[in-house]
């Protein structure tokens, strides 16, 4: 009897198991998921395909295919920093568009000084994702905070555009302009 009153239990266990670590997902109409919000609703954000918009009408929905683009351009724009961080900064010339800026190599490590740490925070609400043909668009809003080698720290924010044209083989995201300004201390 004791044996079988330990198996019951380690059955239900796993079975409690199991069905907590199931992805809590729920699926209202056909091609329409959203995540489980609290009962109170409070981060309830369904999107209605027919409006693109929330279901209180204040944002755009965006589409998977523009998340992804958003991510690799927060992803281009996360290495650019890190190279600096990394005493690497031919890495992150190279990240820029070589059309979109008339700097040479010399002059940009002298504008960019020896940074020892750099944080990088962006505003998702307001980023965009443009397609016209194969050439993507990506403006990210971003604010950005670093330390020189001597401790003195400099924010700024600002928007970056980023574009990249998908037809290319290896196609990456360019940086084409960065319109950062220096917030006061």
């Amino acid at each position: 009897m004791r044996t079988y009153t330990i198996q019951a239990t380690f059955m239900m266990l796993l079975a409690m198991t199991v069905i907590s670590c199931v992805d809590r997902k729920t699926q209202k109409e056909e091609g329409d998921i959203r995540l489980e919000t609290p009962k109170d609703n409070s981060a309830d954000t369904d999107f209605t395909e027919s409006t693109g918009m929330t279901a209180d009408g204040k944002a755009d929905a965006m589409s998977n295919e523009d998340l992804t683009e958003i991510a690799e351009a927060k992803g281009i724009i996360n290495d650019y920093y890190d190279a600096f961080t990394r005493k690497t900064p031919r890495e992150a010339f190279d990240m820029w568009n070589p059309t979109s800026n008339n700097l040479t190599f010399s002059k940009f490590t002298e504008e960019n000084p020896n940074y020892e740490k750099i944080t990088v925070a962006f505003e998702e609400e307001d980023m965009k994702v443009k397609q016209a043909d194969s050439v993507y668009t990506a403006t990210i809003p971003l604010r950005v905070s670093a330390t020189d080698a001597e401790g003195n720290i400099s924010n700024s924010s600002g928007v970056a555009t980023l574009k990249k044209d998908a037809k290319e083989d290896n196609a990456k995201y360019k940086i084409e302009s960065m319109d950062l300004k220096k917030e006061d201390s």
